[in-house]
This record gives structure tokens, C-alpha cells and sequence, in this order.
């Protein structure tokens, strides 16, 4: 089962947090974030469950500006889904365990979500292929 949290080089110290469905705990798995392409957004029954249920916990969270549900491809060829996130400064303690919180308790045991905290370049390649779930009021 593959679980990582992607991140940007300027929030490679912040990023020790990663999770799958079926873990209570953390399990961090660290991976570079460039090279990623993005497909296409993520639509249908589960996808819109998962983006509501995040997006009504990020209010509390005021550093957190937009979220995007998208597939993506890899540098290495595989595919995977990623929890785009746009922040306007660091992102707090909470917002991960938040995030896998409310994805455990709706994936399925095989799933993961890997977490991507959006660089610049990437808003701008996301934007092209998704729609935000999530915007700040």
C-alpha cells in the first residue's frame, strides 16, 4: 500500500506526516514532488464524498487557500491520486492528521491519498486540468 505526503522543497522540514485508510498512526514516507504531472481532476460518487467531507475541515485551518482533487503521473510511470493543497504560508500541525482522519474513516482499506502541498509552478499546471473543491471564502 503506497502513502506518502509530496512536498514542495521550501516544506521538506514540515512534511513529516503521511497516511493510508486503515493506519491510526502516522507513517511518513517522504518523496520529492517534482516531475509530477497532472491528468485530469478526480469525479464520481466516492471522489465527491472525499472532497466534501475535507472541505467542510479546512475552514478551521486559515492558512489553507484552495484543494484540489486530481490524479496524477509520476516520475517513475505510475499513477496515483493527490490531494493538491494551496497554502499562504506554512501549513499548521493539524491540517494533516485533519486530512487523514476524515479519509480513514471513508476509504476503503486498499486506498491512499498522498498530500501534495501545491509549489507556485504546480497551482498553475493543477489549474489547468482541475477545478478547486476548496476555496477560501
Amino acid at each position: 500500500m503506497r502513502s506518502r505526503v509530496l512536498v514542495a522543497s521550501a516544506l521538506i522540514a514540515f512534511a513529516g506526516w503521511a497516511f493510508a485508510a486503515t493506519s491510526t498512526t502516522p507513517q511518513p514516507q517522504v518523496v520529492p514532488a517534482s516531475g509530477i504531472r497532472f491528468i485530469a481532476e478526480q469525479n464520481g460518487q466516492f471522489e465527491s464524498t472525499v472532497k466534501e467531507r475535507i472541505a467542510a475541515a479546512l475552514p478551521k485551518h486559515t492558512e489553507v487557500q484552495r484543494a484540489y482533487l486530481v490524479s496524477a503521473l509520476y516520475p517513475d510511470a505510475t499513477t496515483g491520486v493527490v490531494l493538491g493543497v494551496v497554502c499562504n504560508g506554512p501549513p499548521s500541525q493539524t491540517v494533516l492528521p485533519d486530512i487523514q482522519h476524515i479519509f480513514a474513516a471513508i476509504a476503503p482499506p486498499n486506498l491512499s491519498l498522498d498530500v501534495l502541498f501545491l509549489s507556485p509552478a504546480q497551482q498553475a499546471q493543477v489549474a489547468l486540468v482541475a477545478k478547486p473543491f476548496y476555496v477560501r471564502p
